[in-house]
This record gives C-alpha cells, sequence and structure tokens, in this order.
C-alpha cells in the first residue's frame, strides 16, 4: 500500500469518526432532554411529545426545522432498535438457562452467569422483522410541558423526512 492510499483511507476513517462522534453528540443531547422532561416517548404507538422551549429555536429556519425531525426520527430508531435487541438478549439468556436448568437441577449463581455471558456471545444480531426504513412517527408540540397545564400547539407527522403539521387553536 503506497502513502497516498494509506493516508485516504486515514481520512476516511477520521471523518467516519467525526460523525459517529456528532451523532452521539446527538444523542446525548435528546437524551438530556428527555431527562429533564422536554421530550416525552411512547415508542409502542410511536409518538412524541416536545416542549415548545425545544422547539422553538428551530423554528424559524426550515432546514434546521427539519434537520431537528431527522435527528429526532434518527435517535427514535436507536431507541426502537435498542429495546427490540434487550427484549432479544432477554430472551436468548433465558432460553440458554432453561435448557441447561434441564440438565442440571442445580446451578450456582456462577454458573448462570458464565451461561448468559455464553449466549449473548453466541447471539445473532439481525435486523428485526418489523423494522423497516420507512419510519414515520406523530409528534406534538406542548406549550407548558413541564407544568400542570399543558397545551398543545401544533400536532404534525415526521414520515421519512415529510413533515406535515397543523396548528392547534
Amino acid at each position: 500500500m503506497n502513502i497516498i492510499q494509506s493516508f485516504l483511507q486515514w481520512r476516511r476513517r477520521k471523518k467516519e469518526f467525526r460523525q459517529q462522534q456528532n451523532l452521539l453528540k446527538v444523542f446525548a443531547t435528546f437524551e438530556q432532554a428527555e431527562r429533564s422532561r422536554l421530550i416525552f416517548i411512547d415508542e409502542q404507538n410511536k409518538r412524541v411529545l416536545l416542549s415548545d422551549i425545544l422547539t422553538a429555536p428551530f423554528a424559524l429556519n426550515n432546514k434546521q426545522w427539519e434537520g431537528f425531525f431527522n435527528n429526532l426520527a434518527s435517535w427514535f430508531r436507536f431507541r426502537i432498535l435498542q429495546d427490540y435487541w434487550e427484549r432479544k438478549r432477554i430472551e436468548v439468556e433465558t432460553a440458554a438457562i432453561r435448557e441447561a436448568r434441564h440438565e442440571h437441577k442445580h446451578l450456582s449463581n456462577e454458573e448462570i452467569q458464565l451461561i448468559r455471558v455464553h449466549a449473548q456471545s453466541s447471539m445473532e444480531y439481525e435486523q428485526p422483522d418489523d423494522h423497516d426504513e420507512l419510519f414515520a412517527y406523530d409528534f406534538c408540540i406542548c406549550e407548558g410541558l413541564l407544568r400542570s397545564s399543558t397545551k398543545a400547539e401544533a400536532i404534525g407527522r415526521w414520515d421519512n423526512g415529510h413533515i406535515s403539521l397543523s396548528m392547534v387553536n
């Protein structure tokens, strides 16, 4: 491999690393907003409640507005996949422990832990069947989400990059 190819490969890896870093920063920001109760998520029904405080800076610029909802969709997908893999991991571990208990009646805690670790390492990672690339979610922008009197300002839908929004009186 010559110097130019190794340099180009290094630049590509560096660019990928920066993209991953930026994505992690965006996810951390959404996690912080959720902990601050500026975002509420209903993963089963694919709904998001957003505080007007969080969305106000993006409302003036259309490109930032679309970017905000695209980032929110990426984070939402990540959360759904994370939940799916956690359930899958628990199912695989439980099945492995049941099988081991069927063969050996008495297992120590250390043996159970080793069975779990082995089950995790042998688990196959693949996309879930119901996870499609065309992802859509409903959102509601609320005034006073942190207070007891909450009022909906806008209701909308994000559908694979297209935002439809209707204002509420």
